[in-house]
């Protein structure tokens, strides 16, 4: 036996495979919330928000929803938009500034923040005299999130009035 090193190779269709069966796990373990009347998740999305809402790229950051106390943006008492960042290759690369605000493209457009951010204002709208705090919005990763992220996070929810925004690292 030789010492070689036994590397996979994640790009391609293989690392793209991993990440969909993330989202399709994280999606059912949320629907599953649907058989437990204690939780008061009345509907859920995924892939974007309802057709209700529509198709407005203003949704693409939005992996699934989940509406608590009715069944559409408008209507819930408290509403979840999660994005999944799932990676097997880099799973120890953490989520810095620099990351979050730039895109796979290297564009500011396609970054996670701002499509989140997109989502947020999206939902304030269709949620038009409901507080901003019945929104939370999360970044679902396997990935370490920097300090200088989640002291941003802090700082700004500070800054606007304690906006519940929630970064889950899944193992």
């Amino acid at each position: 036996m030789n010492d070689q090193t036994f590397a996979i190779d994640f790009s391609g269709a293989r690392g793209s495979n991993t990440g969909d069966e993330f989202h399709e796990l994280w999606a059912t373990r949320q629907a599953l919330k649907l058989l437990d009347d204690t939780t008061g998740l009345m509907a859920m999305s995924v892939e974007g928000m309802t057709i209700k809402e529509g198709q407005d790229r203003v949704w693409d950051g939005v992996d699934c929803a989940a509406f608590y106390g009715g069944e559409s943006a408008a209507d819930a008492e408290r509403v979840e938009i999660q994005q999944m960042k799932y990676s097997t290759a880099a799973a120890d690369k953490p989520w810095t500034v620099a990351r979050l605000a730039t895109g796979g493209d290297g564009k500011v457009a396609s970054s996670p923040i701002r499509r989140l951010s997109q989502a947020y204002q999206g939902l304030l709208r269709e949620r038009r005299g409901r507080p901003a705090d019945s929104v939370r919005i999360s970044l679902v990763t396997n990935q370490p999130v920097a300090q200088e992220v989640l002291d941003a996070i802090s700082a700004a929810s500070t800054a606007v009035g304690d906006v519940p925004v929630a970064v889950e690292i899944v193992k």
